[in-house]
């Protein structure tokens, strides 16, 4: 509703604006930041995000830039707000897991990951290697280096969220793991 409002006040303000009285500061108030549409003198439509409003110094005509790309001269009558993309170009939101894990079962996890992946590391260096130290990619280490590397990315995924969550605990641990040797 707040931006079907700003919309008609935008297209109201365009509507208003002559060729010879334009007023930027309107305009930078209304479009700077936001994800707009504009015409060039040439009809050619650019879509993007704006930059800078303003009447460029040396052709004394307004200008808008979008992303890093100067537009002048503009059809004031043409600037509409747009839409954020949609489909493969729009950024997704993070998913956050349903099930969170406590401390000890992050550990077991943690561990159980880790050992999979050394013991599959140990197996992907135990295939022979030519002169230029490669392995030859055969189905069979194609198919343990696939493994590898999901249990792997999933491990930094555990890690990379559950270091923060249970930063306390972690160096608790390894102060008590220390002292253990140390007797």
């Amino acid at each position: 509703m707040n931006i079907n409002k700003n919309r008609h006040l935008m297209e109201r303000l365009i509507n208003k604006i002559d060729e010879s009285k334009i007023d930027v500061k309107k305009l930078k108030k209304k479009f700077l930041g936001k994800r707009i549409s504009v015409k060039d003198k040439k009809g050619e439509t650019w879509i993007g995000n704006a930059t800078y409003i303003g009447v460029n110094p040396t052709h004394r005509k307004l200008q808008i830039t979008i992303g890093r790309t100067p537009i002048w001269p503009v059809d004031v009558k043409s600037i509409k707000l747009q839409s954020k993309p949609s489909g493969k170009f729009r950024k997704f939101a993070k998913k956050e897991s349903v099930t969170d894990l406590t401390f000890t079962q992050y550990q077991e996890k943690q561990t159980k990951l880790d050992k999979i992946t050394h013991e599959l590391g140990v197996l992907l260096n135990s295939f022979p290697k030519d002169s230029m130290g490669m392995v030859k990619p055969t189905p069979e280490f194609k198919k343990i280096k696939k493994e590898f590397d999901t249990l792997f990315k999933e491990l930094q995924n555990l890690n990379k969220k559950y270091v923060k969550l249970y930063k306390k605990e972690i160096q608790n641990a390894r102060l008590e793991k220390r002292q253990s040797r140390k007797k």
